[in-house]
């Protein structure tokens, strides 16, 4: 699942009184499911360093996904897939970030993108970096943003994929024909039991 091309750009800060300067580039890659990590998502990044910043090391990276709202709100927890050693070198390279999603992080995310909106619409959300970076110019923090792009449809597949659909806490308030008009997928268990619900009423 391919998001519109899109990247973050990394900044070296330094104190308050002299400039930042850019140490390289995250371009946003496939975000596909995790098949080792059912409850889970993978979000690719092709990073490319700025000249002159290939001495570079990392030593930390952290990643976080949030709405776009002013006030932004979090959802599920992104972390890296670690390469090799903890100080590795920020050369050219994939990275895999494993973003986890919990039934109530993906009830949240629909209802914020507005569940009654219909399909049409790409799926944003604002991805933060903060980080560690050492090197010639000594260890210095790193941070960046920018904004992750889904496709509608890519988004419906890899929710599928996970077995979510609408949160748990509102599934009881809703009938099989409520959910199949959104257009939910919702595990065969979950099913069985609304359709035992809807028969005893």
């Amino acid at each position: 699942m391919s998001p519109q091309a899109a990247a973050i750009f990394l900044y070296r800060r330094f104190s308050s009184n002299e400039s930042s300067s850019c140490v390289g580039k995250l371009t946003f890659g496939p975000v596909t499911f995790n098949q080792s990590q059912r409850a889970g998502l993978l979000i690719s990044f092709d990073y490319q360093p700025a000249d002159g910043n290939d001495q570079d090391r990392w030593l930390r990276l952290d990643f976080q996904v949030s709405s776009q709202q002013t006030a932004p709100r979090r959802y599920g927890a992104a972390e890296l897939k670690w390469m090799g050693a903890r100080l590795w070198p920020a050369v050219v390279g994939t990275i895999e970030v494993g973003w986890m999603l919990l039934p109530e992080d993906v009830e949240r995310i629909e209802l914020d993108h507005g569940i009654g909106s219909g399909t049409g619409g790409s799926w944003a959300f604002h991805v933060t970096v903060e980080g560690l970076s050492a090197g010639p110019a000594g260890v210095t923090a790193i941070d960046g943003e920018g904004t992750l792009t889904v496709a509608a449809s890519d988004w419906e597949t890899l929710i599928h994929q996970m077995g979510y659909g609408l949160g748990p806490s509102f599934r009881p308030e809703l009938s099989q024909a409520s959910l199949e008009l959104l257009h939910i997928a919702v595990p065969v268990a979950e099913t069985s039991s609304l359709a035992e619900a809807d028969a005893v009423d």
